[in-house]
């Protein structure tokens, strides 16, 4: 690790080089192959902390939660917004830093819908 003594940076950042994605085929039965590939592609690129809540308003990550009312049958607006937001972050940036930007860019992207 390299510190910089900045107070506007930290210097940490994460990469990922490999993605394994790993499938239950019991739990998909039934559905979709373009609903599944979108929430799939969703969930590892954000890489969500909790698999079991669904989320309102509706995103594709409800698919598969049990329980959840709404589940769309694609990526939505709101899952767009927010990996452009996430992919778009400065790196280097903190975490609170990072956080604001990827809530701004949210906001800017769906108020452009």
């Amino acid at each position: 690790m390299n510190v910089s003594g900045s107070r506007i940076s930290d210097t940490l950042s994460s990469q990922f080089f490999h993605v394994m994605v790993v499938i239950d085929l019991d739990k998909i039965s039934g559905l979709e192959i373009g609903s599944l590939a979108d929430d799939i592609a969703v969930m590892a690129l954000a890489q969500p902390q909790s698999f079991d809540a669904c989320l309102t308003p509706p995103s594709i990550t409800n698919l598969m939660t049990a329980g959840c009312a709404d589940k769309p049958k694609a990526i939505t607006p709101l899952d767009l917004a927010y990996l452009r937001g996430l992919y778009r972050t400065t790196t280097n940036a903190s975490f609170a830093s990072q956080k604001a930007q990827v809530v701004d860019r949210m906001t800017k992207a769906l108020a452009d819908n």
